[in-house]
């Protein structure tokens, strides 16, 4: 059996633009990277005010928000408003069982200057953009840092 391909050669103006769009590329990376673009620099902007907060999520599928150094339930996400909360502890919850770390170890809620709102676990290091969840999930966790917020400064 022969190739099928065999009297069908690629049409030259096919391997010509495969030519330009690889070589567009390439100037692009090269020119961002030559003018010091940056794509993560939204990320590290300074961190300006901290909430730290543990989370438990109960049988019902509500979440408890618990605030240090008194271990007071500040308030309870009812499950119909937590699933996008549940998914990110889940995922967090099992990089501290890997690492061995306690689970009732407090998050950190961090605002950036830049307006960035991230949950941050000093344990392992990980760092989660609250706003890439949507506007939603980002106004629940601001309601939280907020409410936090203003509960320390009583």
């Amino acid at each position: 059996m022969g190739d099928p391909f065999e009297d069908k050669p690629v049409p030259r103006s096919a391997l010509i633009a495969a030519a330009i769009v690889v070589s567009l590329t390439i100037l692009v990376a090269a020119w961002a990277r030559l003018s010091g673009y940056d794509p993560g620099s939204d990320y590290r902007s300074a961190v300006v005010a901290t909430e730290d907060m543990a989370f438990r999520v109960e049988n019902d599928g509500t979440v408890a928000v618990i605030v240090p150094p008194d271990n007071v339930v500040m308030t309870r996400i009812p499950a119909a408003s937590s699933g996008f909360l549940q998914g990110i502890l889940k995922s967090l919850e099992r990089e501290r069982h890997r690492r061995e770390i306690d689970l009732a170890t407090p998050y950190r809620l961090e605002r950036h200057a830049n307006g960035r709102l991230a949950l941050a676990d000093p344990g392992t290091g990980m760092n989660i953009d609250v706003g890439s969840f949507g506007p939603t999930s980002l106004a629940l966790v601001q309601d939280l840092f907020q409410t936090a917020h203003d509960r320390r400064r009583e």
